[in-house]
Formats: structure tokens, sequence, C-alpha cells
């Protein structure tokens, strides 16, 4: 979905600057530092955040190094500081949500999205994933059978494929439950658990019924994955001994992250805790 947000964003881009800044450009080979100056500053006169804009400007550098322009995609001139979008926070948003309140909103979802729910809460799926993880559900039981583990493939961020890893039996048979509840799920629904024409339109759908189910806010269905991470995490604390730097590192490989994100993950998934 990351290539997805992408090419969305620079085509929005591409209209900003032709239709709202009259910046006649054909593609990114021919932008200019005051053109990247006007776009951000008109952005943020539209009340734009650092962080959003922080984002749009690297969907741009990319687009720039897709075109040879990697001396210009890193020039000084468009640095986030000199744009005056630098320093915007990047600590947790969502807070994790207690299983109870969880377990009640749940109730008010229809089966497949309630299907969908569960595996978030059980494996760290993020929205996407868990909407278009049902080609996967048969060998993700094969798997966590024989190995303990689970790889997450449609739907990942960038294409990048991941192992989420159960380190106790408890963790393990919750995510069985999960997946097997999907996968007959899936079987009534033609293959899928969010039925629509599209996955655009599974993924409205699915989160039309969630803010209505009251997942909205700093606890929208990410919430869910929060929750996820900070079990695991504890899980991790134990079974390490209490080594934080080790347990981060293996947490930022079961979301998906890397191993060298172990702080980014610490901000993001761990700082808003359950009360």
């Amino acid at each position: 979905m990351t290539k997805i947000a992408r090419a969305s964003s620079l085509l929005q881009i591409s209209k900003i600057l032709k239709n709202d800044l009259n910046i006649q450009v054909k593609s990114f080979e021919f932008l200019k530092v005051k053109h990247v100056e006007r776009l951000i500053q008109h952005l943020q006169a539209r009340g734009q955040s650092p962080r959003t804009s922080q984002n749009t400007m690297a969907h741009i550098r990319c687009a720039l190094r897709e075109v040879g322009r990697e001396k210009f995609a890193f020039d000084p001139r468009i640095s986030n500081k000199k744009l005056g979008i630098s320093g915007a926070s990047r600590d947790g948003k969502h807070r994790a949500i207690s299983l109870e309140e969880i377990e009640n909103r749940i109730l008010k979802l229809d089966t497949g999205a309630a299907a969908t729910t569960r595996l978030q809460m059980a494996v760290g799926l993020r929205a996407r994933e868990a909407i278009q993880c049902a080609p996967s559900l048969k060998s993700w039981l094969i798997e966590l059978e024989k190995h303990g583990c689970l790889t997450v493939v449609h739907g990942a961020k960038g294409g990048r494929t991941r192992i989420v890893r159960f380190i106790t039996e408890e963790s393990k048979q919750s995510a069985l439950q999960a997946i097997k509840n999907a996968h007959q799920e899936a079987i009534k629904n033609n293959g899928v658990l969010i039925p629509s024409k599209s996955l655009q339109g599974a993924a409205r759908a699915h989160l039309r019924q969630m803010k209505a189910a009251g997942f909205q806010g700093e606890e929208s269905s990410h919430a869910l994955r929060c929750t996820w991470a900070q079990a695991q995490y504890t899980r991790y604390m134990e079974m390490l001994g209490g080594d934080e730097k080790e347990a981060l590192s293996r947490l930022s490989m079961d979301l998906g992250h890397g191993d060298g994100r172990g702080r980014y993950v610490k901000q993001v998934y761990l700082k808003n805790t359950i009360q």
C-alpha cells in the first residue's frame, strides 16, 4: 500500500502544482527549488501538518530519484529544515485498547469485519493486511502448527513480507483460533473476508463499520496493532530476561519495520499503554 499511497500523493501534488499554483511542469525532471517552496507554503497555508508535509517531501524525493535527479532530491535548499517542516513528532498517536472494550465493540460488527478485527488482535496485522489475508489463511494454519510462526504476504506495507513469531502457547492458540474463524468466514464469502467489488471498496466498507463500532481517532483499528505489540513486547521481555534492546528489535521485526527500528517502535507502539 506504500506504493499506492505514494502514487496517489504524487498525482495530487501534480494537480496542485498545475491547478492551484499554475506551475506548468511536465514531470518531476523539471521541478525547481522555487516550485517546491511554493508547494509546501501552499500546503501549510491550507493547514497541512508538518508530519504530513514531511511525507509529501519524501514522496517528491522518491520521484526525483526515479527520474535521475538524486542530487537534487537531497539538495539542502529543499531540506525539511530549510522548508520549515522539520521536527515533527513521531510519537504514537494511537492508544492501546483493553481486551474487554475490544470485545464489546466487536459485537457490533458483522461476521466478516469481526473476523478481520480478531485477526488484527491475534496476529498484529495492519487493517489492509487483515482485509487481504484470505489467500494465506490455510497456509498460516500449517505454518503456525509446524513452526510457531506465519508469513504475512498480502497487503504488506511496501510489498515487504515478514514473519510473525508466536513465543507462548497462549498467543499461538489465540492466533490459531482467529485464523480458523477467518478461514471459515472466507469460505462463506467466496474467498474474501469483506465482500466488495474492489479492494478499495472493501477497505472503505470495513472502515465504516469500525468507526460505527467505536474504532476511530486514537482508538482506530491501528490501535489494535498497538494492543498486540504491547502484549508481544511483554512476552519478549519475559523470555529474554528483561533485555529491552533485543525485545524491541524482535518486536520491530514482527511488526514489519526491520530489526534496526526499536526506538521507533517504542515511540509509536509502546508509548500510550493501557492504563
